[in-house]
């Protein structure tokens, strides 16, 4: 088995399969921009939390839509992780503001120790659809105040590989072959990978079959059920887990500050491609 899967295999077995994971509760931002947000963090893990997730949701959802993930996210890292989605505009659909989403998190992160039992953690930034641009953007804008260790993104829409660029971070895209829910891969993660440092990057390409585009397909798999219902096959949620596992495998990488190499990535199913850079 390759070494750094085993470690992660090993941690799987020492580590509780299930978590008592706790939520915060929606919060509003005191000052403006006005944002919510929801903290989710294992209560009796005392590794928590030394990784915390900034991530934003996507096109008209809320932070209570991610609860099923970010519980798959705490449980793949045995408790070393927090999470926080972040709701960049409450009151609009619109959640491509990569200005609004840094001044959020930042005024999160100045005060993380009143949101979780986190001391100097590394942060990692993302998002969903939508909130993947943003957190883009404001990457691309060097908006963060804080020292940002990797950017996840959860077919992130639409990333402009002209004018955006996620140089110096590290990357983990997870994304579709064929189009969903109306997003064209080419503009989701596969150019998310595209503006990604190389060497350091990683897309897991999952070979989706719906032939539904408009409201069909797994566009929106990372959400407890679908965009109203819609983008969330049954089939596929065995993706949630697949995308927890990859996270808590792909901050654990960026942690060696190696160069990523095939022996440290792998495929959860036969239908998810795992692209990276060839290295010498």
């Amino acid at each position: 088995m390759r070494p750094y899967l085993l470690s992660l295999a090993l941690a799987s077995l020492i580590a509780p399969t299930t978590a008592t994971v706790v939520s915060s509760g929606v919060k509003t931002t005191e000052k403006k921009p006005r944002g919510k947000y929801e903290v989710f963090h294992d209560a009796d893990a005392p590794a928590c939390c030394s990784v915390v997730l900034l991530l934003t949701v996507g096109t008209a959802m809320s932070v209570q839509d991610y609860s099923t993930i970010s519980t798959k996210m705490i449980e793949a890292s045995g408790g070393a992780t927090g999470v926080i989605f972040i709701d960049n505009n409450p009151r609009s659909i619109v959640k491509t503001s990569g200005t609004k989403l840094a001044a959020i998190a930042n005024a999160i992160a100045k005060d993380i120790a009143s949101e979780l039992p986190a001391e100097n953690p590394r942060y990692f930034v993302g998002g969903h659809s939508a909130g993947g641009q943003a957190a883009v953007e404001a990457l691309a804008a060097k908006a963060f105040a804080f020292p940002v260790h990797g950017f996840i993104g959860m077919a992130p829409y639409e990333v402009d590989p002209t004018t955006m660029s996620l140089a110096g971070v590290p990357s983990m895209n997870w994304g579709f072959q064929h189009m969903t829910c109306g997003v064209n891969p080419a503009k989701a993660a596969h150019a998310g990978y595209e503006v990604s440092e190389e060497g350091h990057r990683v897309l897991y390409d999952t070979r989706n079959t719906n032939w539904n585009h408009l409201t069909g397909g797994p566009h929106c798999v990372f959400t407890n059920s679908g965009c109203f219902g819609m983008c969330h096959p049954k089939k596929d949620e065995w993706m949630q887990e697949g995308v927890a596992q990859a996270v808590a495998n792909f901050t654990s990488v960026v942690a060696t500050g190696k160069t990523f190499t095939v022996q440290m990535f792998a495929a959860p199913k036969s239908s998810v491609d795992v692209i990276m850079d060839p290295v010498a």
